[in-house]
C-alpha cells in the first residue's frame, strides 16, 4: 500500500503580510478571490473580506441562511431560520460595506420577483442586539414592485454614508423618509429617483434632509430641486458641495416649470456644483440674485422655450457674477421654436478666463466660424473640455438639420486649444484637399465626440484624423440626456443615429490602427 504524501510548499514571506494580501486581492477579480479563499486560513480571511465588501446583489447574502425559492411570484426562504445558519450569516454580514437590491433583476429564469415581506420579518425577528449589517456604509435600493421599498428599514439603524433609492411608487417614498428621519443622520451622499407625487412627499423629504448635517452630495428628481421646502432644507446644510437634479428616462412625465424660488441670504454656504433642470428665466434669477460665493461649476438643463437674447443675458450675468467659474454646462433643448443660436449670444463667456470646461448643447446646430474659435482659444488658454453643440436633433424625414462645419475645423481647435483633452463637435462635411491641411496636431487630446454628426467619406476622414490626432485617442459619437428627451418628443429618425454612431466608432478603430502602424 502506497502512502499518500502531502506536498508542502512555502510561499514568499511577503505573501503572509495582511496589508500586501489586501492590496493583491483589491486588484483581483471575484473568481480569483474565491480561489484564494481556499488556500489557507490567512488567505481565506483576507480574500473573503474583499470578496464580500461590495455586494452587487442581495441574493448571496440571503442564501447564507437558506436556499431562496419563488412562491406566488415572490422570493421566500425554503427553510426556517435556525441558530446554525444565522450564525453563518452573522460571520459574513460584518464584511459587507456596500449592498445593492434590485427587484427587477430576473431570478433563476423567473422575471420580476420581489422579496416577500415574510422573509424580511424573519430578519427582524432573529437579529440580536445591534444591526443586521453593522458595517454597512452604502445602500442602493431599486424598488419597482409595490411594497418592496419599505423593506429596506430592516437594515436600519446603521451608520450609512451613502443612500441611493429608486422607486416607482411615490407614496412609499413618503412613508420611508418619515420613518428614516428619526433613525438616520449620518449621510454624506443621497440620491433619490421616484415618479410622481412630488407635492405630496416633498415635505417628508425636506425634513429628512434637514437632519443630514454631514451631507456633501445630493441628487434628487428635478421637481424636488426646485421645490421651496426642499431647497430651503438643502440651503441650510453646512457642508453641501454638490446639488444635482436627475431625470430618469423611464419616468416619462414632462417637467412643469416651477415657481420662482426664494433663497434666503447665506443659503448654500459651501456649494461648489449646481446641476438642475430649470427654465432659463429661473436660471437667470439664481445667477443674478443669489450668487453663491463658493460656486465653481454650474449645469443648467433648459426645456422651456427661450429667446437667444435671454441666453446672451445669462452669459453676461455669468461674466459679471461668476468671473472665476471653472465649469459650465448649458443643455438647451426647448420643446419648440428653435431659434438659431450664434456665437455672439454666448460671447460674454469669453470674460470667464478660468473656464476649463464648457459644454453647450442645443437642439439645432450652433453657428460659429474660425474667427470665433480663435477668440475662444486666446481667452481660454487652460480649456481642457469643450463641447459646442455636438448633438442637434435630426427630425423625421430629414437627413440634414441645418448648418454645420467641415471636419477640417479640427485644425483650428488643434492650433488654438493647446491644453484640450476632450472635444465635442458637430460636423457635416469632409476636409478639403490635403494640400491645404496644416501640420498642427492635437497635443493632449484623449477623446473626440462627434455626437449626431452624419456619415462622411470614410477614407478621407480617416486620413485626415490620423494626421491630426495623437495615438490611442477615443473617437465615438454620443448624445446627451437632453437630446434623448427631445428625440422622444420629436419622433426623430433613430436609425440615423445608430448608423452614424457605428460609422464614427469604426473610424476611430481605423485611426488608432493607422497610428499604431505609423509608430512601429
Amino acid at each position: 500500500m502506497v502512502k499518500s504524501r502531502v506536498l508542502q510548499v512555502k510561499c514568499h514571506h511577503a505573501l503572509c503580510i495582511p496589508e500586501v494580501l489586501d492590496h493583491i486581492f483589491d486588484l483581483s477579480g471575484p473568481s480569483s478571490k474565491a480561489a484564494a479563499a481556499g488556500v489557507c486560513q490567512l488567505w481565506s480571511s483576507r480574500a473573503l473580506d474583499r470578496l464580500w465588501v461590495e455586494m452587487p446583489s442581495i441574493l448571496p447574502l440571503l442564501e447564507l441562511i437558506s436556499p431562496v425559492v419563488v412562491l406566488r411570484q415572490e422570493r421566500h426562504f425554503a427553510n426556517d431560520i435556525n441558530g446554525a445558519n444565522w450564525g453563518r450569516f452573522e460571520e459574513y454580514a460584518t464584511r459587507i460595506r456596500s449592498l445593492t437590491y434590485d427587484d427587477s433583476v430576473p431570478f433563476r429564469g423567473v422575471g420580476q420577483t420581489p422579496i416577500s415581506d415574510d422573509l424580511f420579518y424573519d430578519f427582524l425577528i432573529h437579529r440580536r442586539a445591534g444591526d443586521i449589517l453593522p458595517n454597512l456604509r452604502s445602500l442602493h435600493w431599486l424598488a419597482w414592485s409595490p411594497g418592496t421599498l419599505r423593506q429596506l428599514v430592516a437594515f436600519f439603524p446603521s451608520p450609512l454614508t451613502h443612500l441611493h433609492i429608486l422607486c416607482a411608487q411615490w407614496n412609499e417614498c413618503s412613508k420611508v423618509f418619515r420613518n428614516l428621519g428619526q433613525r438616520l443622520s449620518t449621510l454624506e451622499s443621497l440620491e433619490v429617483g421616484a415618479d410622481g407625487g412630488e407635492k405630496q412627499w416633498s415635505s417628508s423629504l425636506a425634513r429628512f434632509i434637514s437632519r443630514q448635517k454631514r451631507l456633501v452630495h445630493a441628487k434628487l428628481p428635478a421637481a424636488f430641486v426646485t421645490s421651496q421646502d426642499v431647497v430651503s432644507a438643502l440651503g441650510d446644510l453646512p457642508l453641501l458641495q454638490t446639488c444635482e437634479s436627475c431625470e430618469y428616462l423611464y419616468f416619462r412625465r414632462p417637467i412643469i416649470d416651477p415657481p420662482a424660488l426664494q433663497w434666503r441670504s447665506r443659503h448654500f454656504p459651501t456649494l461648489e456644483r449646481l446641476d438642475i433642470h430649470i427654465p432659463l428665466q429661473s436660471a437667470m434669477e439664481i445667477v443674478e440674485k443669489e450668487r453663491p460665493e463658493t460656486l465653481k461649476a454650474v449645469c443648467f438643463t433648459v426645456r422651456s422655450v427661450f429667446r437667444p437674447a435671454e441666453l446672451h443675458r445669462l452669459a453676461t450675468t455669468f461674466h459679471t457674477s461668476f468671473p472665476a467659474i471653472e465649469k459650465l454646462d448649458l443643455s438647451l433643448f426647448p420643446s419648440e421654436d428653435l431659434s438659431q443660436v450664434r456665437f455672439a449670444h454666448v460671447k460674454p463667456l469669453l470674460n470667464c478666463h478660468r473656464l476649463v470646461r464648457l459644454r453647450l448643447s442645443y437642439a439645432s446646430p450652433l453657428i460659429f466660424d474660425k474667427e470665433d474659435l480663435e477668440g475662444m482659444g486666446r481667452e481660454w488658454p487652460n480649456m481642457k473640455d469643450i463641447d459646442l453643440g455636438r448633438d442637434p436633433v435630426i427630425h423625421k424625414n430629414t437627413d440634414v438639420v441645418g448648418p454645420g462645419l467641415s471636419l477640417e475645423v479640427l485644425d483650428t481647435f488643434a492650433m488654438h486649444f493647446l491644453a484640450l483633452e476632450r472635444l465635442g463637435v458637430f460636423v457635416v462635411g469632409c476636409p478639403g484637399t490635403p494640400d491645404i491641411w496644416t501640420s498642427q496636431r492635437f497635443a493632449k487630446l484623449k477623446e473626440l465626440d462627434f455626437g449626431t454628426s452624419p456619415i462622411l467619406q470614410l477614407s478621407d476622414a480617416t486620413t485626415y484624423l490620423s494626421r491630426l490626432c495623437p495615438a490611442r485617442i477615443h473617437i465615438h459619437a454620443t448624445r446627451s440626456p437632453g437630446h434623448f428627451q427631445s428625440v422622444r418628443n420629436a419622433d426623430s429618425k433613430l436609425d440615423v443615429y445608430t448608423l452614424a454612431a457605428g460609422f464614427w466608432a469604426e473610424l476611430g478603430k481605423l485611426v488608432n490602427k493607422s497610428e499604431a502602424g505609423g509608430n512601429m
